[in-house]
């Protein structure tokens, strides 16, 4: 059983507040005119503090194995204090994270995205798969008393911070509260498990990966695993919990990725 909440809070608490929409910066080209206030761009992108999540593994406590990461004074000393780094992507617009609903919101697409001069913004292909489908998606989703939740769903996190580290949350889940002064997203939150197998599969396949940095991202992770996800007795995943708000956009599917 997963369920959304901070530490000591049971199922269908109160969200704990993250920055509300119209908060952060990275508005101005791309806004564009939003489509039936169902798109939307991030204005605020953070890791959450590790007492704010999800109970993964049904043990009663809040699992948040990155944000804990996030706040080890060694990786801080080593990169920066990586929230730092969302906030100034996010607010340069360098990083446009994008959701939509589409036009029956039973699903949520998240995405990467360029601005465009007209307004609005394009998706980055880099956000979609062989296929031509987007690598983070949230099914089962529903609006309902301006609450959206959606998933287990899949979420890419990339590392730009570390080598452009791409980080994919499995078993993820997204909330938002659904606002409309301005439209947009507030105390919205993604929810995951990193499989850590699966980001060393990924770095030693990388040609420009060398062994040195696998190591050193590897033993970063594997220090803050905290789910078991397959019962052996071995932590092997770490879980995390993202905050966000995003205000209303316009995000063109139909032209070619860039």
């Amino acid at each position: 059983m997963v369920s959304p909440g901070g530490e000591g809070e049971g199922e269908g608490e109160p969200i704990p507040e993250t920055p509300t929409a119209g908060e952060g910066e990275g508005e101005g080209e791309g806004e564009g005119e939003p489509a039936a206030k169902q798109q939307y761009r991030a204005d605020s992108l953070l890791v959450l503090d590790p007492d704010q999540g999800m109970d993964f593994d049904a043990d009663g406590a809040v699992d948040n194995g990155l944000g804990a990461l996030f706040r080890d004074p060694f990786l801080m000393g080593m990169f920066g204090d990586p929230n730092d780094f969302l906030r100034k992507e996010v607010g340069d617009g360098d990083l446009n994270l994008l959701f939509d609903f589409g036009a029956d919101a039973t699903s949520i697409d998240v995405l990467l995205g360029d601005a465009v001069p007209e307004g609005g913004y394009v998706v980055q292909c880099d956000a979609l798969d062989e296929q031509g489908l987007p690598r983070s998606r949230f099914p089962d989703a529903a609006v309902d008393g301006g609450l959206a939740q959606a998933g287990p769903g899949s979420f890419e996190f990339v590392m730009t911070f570390a080598q452009g580290t791409v980080l994919v949350f499995r078993d993820a889940h997204l909330v938002a509260e659904v606002i409309d002064d301005p439209y947009g997203l507030s105390n919205g939150r993604i929810m995951g498990v990193l499989a850590l197998t699966e980001v060393r599969e990924m770095l030693e396949n990388d040609p420009e990966v060398g062994q040195g940095f696998l190591n050193t991202i590897m033993g970063i992770l594997g220090g803050a695993a905290d789910i078991d996800s397959d019962q052996d007795g071995t932590k092997d995943s770490m879980s995390a919990t993202f905050g966000f708000s995003a205000l209303a956009t316009a995000i063109d599917r139909e032209s070619p990725c860039r």
